[in-house]
């Protein structure tokens, strides 16, 4: 298949399950062609150096959108969008001014897939990307239109024209079960709804691993203020009081570092915490397989099977996390990490001082590395997709929400019976199933 890849922006370096997403595509033979909605941004550089991006110019904005923006047979496609934007964001001035800023790059897009159609058009967002899709509509009504509606789309309020985008869209997808009552919510037609939860490259835990270090945790975010990072700190400094040989690797960066840094020096935490900016996926996979815990405690509303923490488990760290949306679908106390309810600094400590001394915290961690591997995998969700697509362009039913229903995990007295990687298989079967 040829698909055409919708983004907002890429590559971003906080954001490199997109390109995993792009990468296992192609790898199973199918074209890719990506379109960012917006220009190259100031890391731009060192994003595709890190990552090994190849692009052509026509995957961002440039001249060329201009000319086609000024083109008289593009212009039914400028008028058709515009007036699409009118009608339902009036009363949004923010997603107005931002759809309208965006609309020549919409119209260029449109008129390329309209000159040289594909066979899918997927929008990686459900926001701005889909303007493209309800373009479509109109000029070129014979690909198939894909539409991804996940937790940013979702939350806290869903974007202006997500409704008369999701009635068009020929496949639907969003990220986890929780997510299901907020699209019926939006009137989306279930029937072309598929739950595929995003997954982790497995090759990641290719290489062989380095040696645990003892009393280390790691942590991993995009530097803000839900992510609680600071938390983490605070939380640290009392584990650092009851064993001195901790330490504390942040791994990410952003607006909260020079505060998160401040408090650092704040609790005389010194040399015992190192900050190591915006890393390779590979680096930090590194530093989690180093770490005996990985903490996470993220409060973000949007925060949806979190793929630090997946990663984390795919490294085979005790995970210690917060509680949020479907994160039961990664952690089961004692099976495969531990979730904490109460954030106070102490009662976190607690919890990870007793993920240390756990005698089975490799036994955790294994099991955990074995849920990501039998039902987590990047590959596996690419498959989801493609399979997906291939069916709907063939005549085929689509995959449901349904069909796609993963098994819950249990712990029975305390053992892993349901855990073993046959029985998680069946559900990563059933993704794939035509």
């Amino acid at each position: 298949m040829r698909i055409a890849y919708l983004f907002m922006i890429y590559p971003m370096a906080v954001q490199p399950w997109a390109i995993s997403d792009v990468r296992a595509l192609e790898a199973k033979g199918h074209t890719v062609d990506v379109y960012a909605l917006r220009g190259r941004q100031r890391d731009h550089e060192e994003t595709v150096g890190r990552y090994e991006v190849s692009l052509p110019a026509k995957a961002h904005p440039g001249g060329v959108t201009v000319a086609a923006m000024a083109n008289p047979r593009n212009l039914p496609i400028a008028l058709f969008v515009l007036g699409l934007i009118l009608r339902h964001l009036w009363r949004r001035p923010k997603e107005l001014f931002k759809s309208l800023v965006l609309l020549p790059r919409v119209t260029e897009i449109a008129a390329r897939l309209r000159r040289d159609p594909p066979d899918v058009v997927h929008a990686f967002w459900g926001h701005y990307p889909s303007l493209v899709l309800l373009a479509g509509t109109r000029f070129f009504p014979r690909v198939h239109r894909s539409l991804y509606l996940g937790n940013y789309d979702l939350t806290p309020r869903p974007f202006g024209l997500a409704t008369q985008a999701a009635a068009i869209a020929d496949t639907i997808w969003t990220r986890a079960e929780v997510n299901l009552p907020l699209l019926r919510q939006l009137g989306v037609p279930m029937d072309n709804v598929t739950v595929a939860h995003r997954g982790v490259p497995l090759d990641l835990a290719d290489r062989p691993s380095p040696a645990r270090i003892p009393s280390r945790i790691c942590t991993a975010a995009n530097f803000q203020k839900e992510k609680n990072i600071d938390l983490v700190i605070r939380s640290f400094a009392h584990i650092a009081a009851a064993r001195p040989e901790a330490t504390l690797v942040i791994a990410g960066d952003g607006a909260e570092r020079p505060a998160l840094e401040a408090l650092t020096a704040e609790l005389g935490l010194g040399e015992r915490v190192t900050f190591t900016g915006l890393i390779t996926r590979e680096q930090l996979f590194v530093e989690m397989q180093r770490a005996e815990v990985f903490l996470f405690l993220s409060t973000k509303a949007t925060e949806r099977l979190p793929n630090a923490v997946m990663e984390a488990m795919l490294a085979e760290s005790f995970c210690v996390v917060s509680r949020t949306d479907d994160i039961a679908e990664l952690i089961q106390n004692g099976v495969t990490g531990e979730i904490v309810d109460d954030l106070a600094p102490d009662a976190v400590a607690t919890a990870v001082l007793r993920a240390l001394d756990a005698r089975d915290k490799t036994e955790i961690g294994s099991r955990a590395g074995t849920l990501i591997r039998t039902r987590f995998s990047n590959a596996a969700l690419m498959d989801l997709y493609a399979t997906g697509w291939q069916r709907a362009l063939h005549g085929g039913s689509f995959i449901t929400a349904a069909e796609t229903s993963p098994r819950s995990v249990h712990s029975r007295g305390g053992a892993a019976t349901d855990l073993e990687a046959s029985a998680i298989s069946e559900s990563t079967d059933a993704y794939r199933r035509s």
